[in-house]
């Protein structure tokens, strides 16, 4: 049967962390480095967690075994038969109310502030007087560290959850002049009627494409578009295909909606990119490619002694000045 719709433990996105998964661990972040993040315990130089870029194509099942592409494959083709039209239209008729649930279980508890964007995308931190848009803000893990960060910035912040767009507007480090946060689900409402059209210089995109139907992926960025200035930015951040998270619901039976779409034993849904898919996304919508790439990360705990491999799709995108909005 189908998984029950009822909060439940999950591992965070990469490069996240978690207070509850033991298995989540903050991940490197520069693509062309090597870095080993460090936590107390363990071996006798008191390491725990190794993370490293990875070359070779291993990944994580369910169970922790490490598996070879062609052992994937044979899984997903194990995994054929997809959850019932009721099932399906049922999590996406209360995908709101899942992801409130979400919040009103973990709070603001469960991901970690993310403090690297800026490495990664050094315009957030030296860019000054720019508008940034965040769509998924959730709790506001975004939000806030760009607020300290960058004192001329101005964010608008939104999230299809009530939940999670109150408990940013009561964080300490929310500044009303300097951010609006606000609920708005992307598939149904206009991005550009609260920001204004073609106003925004930049929008952060951070593993949120991935919790919606891929139905509406197309219809999603071209709201994105419509908010951006010609020339602005998209940042995109997001699982990546036979990521360990996808592995780990390929396996057991109740799980998959569609092809690299799953739903979690919470209720909420996940999605799993390749590149030349995220690709062609971006440029129907109106986008060029400036940079993509798939992230490889191995991370080893060495005092369980076990291995797992991560995945995601990292990209920035350019809205073409030809680009004709919403």
């Amino acid at each position: 049967s189908p998984p029950v719709s009822a909060p439940a433990h999950r591992s965070a996105p990469q490069g996240e962390t978690n207070q509850t998964d033991k298995t989540a661990t903050p991940l490197s972040n520069d693509a062309k480095t090597r870095r080993i993040e460090e936590k107390e315990g363990g071996g006798k130089d008191g390491k725990v967690w190794e993370v490293e870029d990875e070359d070779d194509d291993m990944y994580t099942s369910a169970g922790g075994r490490e598996v070879c592409e062609i052992e994937i494959q044979k899984i997903l083709e194990r995994d054929d038969k997809p959850v019932s039209d009721f099932w399906r239209n049922k999590y996406e008729k209360e995908a709101r109310r899942m992801w409130d649930v979400f919040y009103k279980v973990n709070k603001t508890n469960f991901f970690k502030d993310r403090h690297y964007l800026d490495k990664e995308w050094s315009e957030l931190r030296d860019g000054g007087a720019i508008n940034v848009v965040e769509v998924g803000c959730g709790v506001g893990n975004t939000a806030l560290p760009l607020l300290a960060l960058n004192p001329e910035i101005k964010v608008w912040a939104c999230d299809f959850s009530d939940n999670a767009v109150e408990y940013l507007k009561q964080s300490e480090g929310y500044d009303k002049d300097r951010c609006v946060a606000f609920v708005s689900d992307l598939t149904k409402d206009s991005l550009s009627a609260v920001t204004g059209p073609q106003s925004m210089d930049c929008c952060l995109m951070i593993f949120v494409l991935s919790a919606i139907s891929p139905d509406c992926f197309l219809h999603v960025l071209q709201n994105v578009a419509a908010a951006l200035k010609p020339g602005g930015r998209c940042l995109f951040r997001d699982y990546g295909l036979f990521d360990m998270a996808q592995l780990k619901m390929a396996e057991p039976k109740g799980h998959k909606i569609s092809d690299n779409f799953y739903v979690r034993k919470d209720g909420t849904r996940a999605y799993y990119f390749a590149e030349d898919e995220i690709r062609s996304l971006f440029e129907q919508a109106g986008f060029e490619t400036a940079q993509l790439e798939m992230h490889k990360r191995l991370v080893r705990n060495r005092k369980e002694g076990y291995n797992m491999h991560r995945r995601w799709v990292q990209g920035t995108f350019v809205k073409s000045a030809q680009t004709v909005s919403l």
